[in-house]
C-alpha cells in the first residue's frame, strides 16, 4: 500500500471525523471507516467516472461517501458537517434526488444490490458501456432479496454488475468467503476490469484507522463523539498538523 493512498485515505478519515463531530449527532462511523478505503479505491483508481455506476447499499454508511463525493467537488465541502440537520442535502442515508453524485437512494438493507443489478441490466439492453459496482455488507448478506437480486443477475446474464461485500467480520466467521484483502482490491479490480468478479469479499476491519473503534466496533456503530475524542482521533489519523477544535 503506497504512502500516497494511505495519505488519501487517511484525509477521508479526518473528513469523516470533522463531519461527524460538526454535526453533533450519532453517526455510524465504524462502518464509514471499515468502507473507505474500498471508496477510495473505486472512486480514485478504478472507475470510469464518464459510464461506471456506483450504488451504496450500505447506506448507513453514506457519510463515507459524502466524504468522497465532496473531495470530488460533487458536493460541497461545507455541507458535510450538515450531516442529519434540518434542511440539509445529506441524511444518514443517501437520497439521490438531494445529493449530486449519489445514483440510488438506498438505506433499508438488501435494497440497493436489486437497483445495481437493475441499472446494469438497464446499461446491457442500451448497448452502454460501463460497470455497475455496489457495496454492502456482510450483514446484509442475511436479506433474502439479496440472494434473489443475486440469482436473478445470474439467470439473467447481467455480467457488468460488481458486488463488493464489506466483509468486518462483524457478522460472523469468514470461513468459506472467496475474497481478497484490502490491499489486493485495486490489483483484483484493474486486472478484471473487462469481466469485474461477481462478488468479492473484500476483508476488512470495522473501525479501521481508529484503535478505539477497531477494539469496540458495536459500541462506535453509532454515537456522536465528543470534543477529547475528536481531538484524540484526528492526532490518530493525522499525518499533518491540525488545529484543535470544539464544537460550536
Amino acid at each position: 500500500m503506497s504512502v500516497g493512498t494511505i495519505a488519501k485515505v487517511d484525509r477521508y478519515r479526518q473528513m469523516i471525523l470533522t463531519a461527524a463531530h460538526k454535526s453533533g449527532q450519532p453517526q455510524h462511523l465504524a462502518s464509514c471507516m471499515s468502507i473507505i478505503h474500498i471508496l477510495h479505491v473505486l472512486y480514485d483508481h478504478v472507475m470510469d467516472h464518464k459510464n461506471d455506476l456506483f450504488v451504496l447499499s450500505k447506506g448507513h454508511a453514506a457519510l463515507a461517501l459524502y466524504a468522497v463525493l465532496a473531495a470530488r467537488g460533487e458536493i460541497k465541502p461545507e455541507d458535510l458537517g450538515t450531516i442529519g440537520h434540518a434542511g440539509s442535502i445529506l441524511g444518514g442515508h443517501p437520497d439521490r434526488m438531494k445529493v449530486p453524485g449519489v445514483t440510488a437512494s438506498t438505506g433499508s438493507l438488501g435494497t440497493g444490490i436489486g437497483m445495481a443489478v437493475g441499472m446494469a441490466m438497464a446499461k446491457k439492453m442500451k448497448g452502454e458501456p460501463g460497470i455497475v459496482y455496489c457495496l454492502i455488507g456482510d450483514g446484509e448478506m442475511q436479506e433474502g432479496s439479496v440472494a434473489e437480486a443475486m440469482m436473478g443477475a445470474l439467470d439473467l446474464g447481467v455480467d457488468n454488475v460488481c458486488i463488493l461485500m464489506d466483509d468486518n467480520a462483524t457478522h460472523g466467521e469468514r470461513s468459506g468467503r472467496v475474497g481478497c484483502k484490502l490491499g489486493d482490491l485495486q490489483m483484483v479490480l484493474e486486472k478484471t476490469k473487462k469481466m469485474p468478479p461477481f462478488l468479492l469479499s473484500v476483508h476488512t476491519i470495522k473501525g479501521h484507522g481508529v484503535r478505539a473503534m477497531e477494539m469496540a466496533p458495536n459500541e462506535w456503530h453509532r454515537r456522536a463523539l465528543t470534543d477529547h475524542e475528536y481531538n484524540s482521533f484526528m492526532l490518530e489519523v493525522s499525518d499533518v498538523s491540525y488545529v484543535s477544535a470544539t464544537r460550536h
